[in-house]
């Protein structure tokens, strides 16, 4: 009856050895590139998702200044404080007073080196007599997520 034990020859040695140090070798590379990519991809979705919850939170309390202020340079070229307030102020008065937003879905990405991140966010803002979709597209300018552009889908 032959043994199924594997023989510990020289050859098989160094093949173990060699698929040992191989893994070793691979495991450090997932560590020190993709695990800190992922950690810094979490980081940036929970940041950007954080933006949206300030700003939404502010038009549900009516605070139209803190809204604006996490809006970034390009939205603030596109639309005066006075328009923002107008268009906001326009849909309570149409579907009534915004009592709660929700989040449909996220994402953020990186790209490039330096990375230039952008995030994309759906919601639901939800007004007394109907509830509204929005999509909002975040970028970051310096290390801040401000909101680029929003649009009522």
């Amino acid at each position: 009856m032959k043994s199924s034990h594997m023989k510990f020859t020289p050859c098989n040695i160094l093949l173990i050895c060699a698929a040992v140090w191989v893994s070793m070798w691979v495991g450090r590379a997932l560590v020190t590139g993709l695990i800190p990519g992922l950690v810094e991809g979490h980081r940036e979705s929970i940041s950007f998702e954080r933006t949206f919850n300030q700003f939404s939170g502010a038009l549900v309390r009516k605070q139209y200044d803190e809204a604006y202020g996490q809006c970034g340079t390009d939205f603030h070229h596109a639309m005066t404080y006075d328009q923002f307030v107008q268009y906001y102020s326009s849909l309570e008065k149409q579907y009534g007073p915004l009592k709660s937003y929700k989040t449909a879905s996220s994402h953020a990405t990186g790209q490039g080196t330096p990375t230039v991140w952008r995030g994309v966010m759906d919601a639901e803002f939800v007004y007394e007599k109907k509830t509204l979709g929005f999509e909002f597209v975040f970028h970051k300018e310096g290390d801040r997520w401000v909101i680029f552009r929003v649009e009522e889908l």
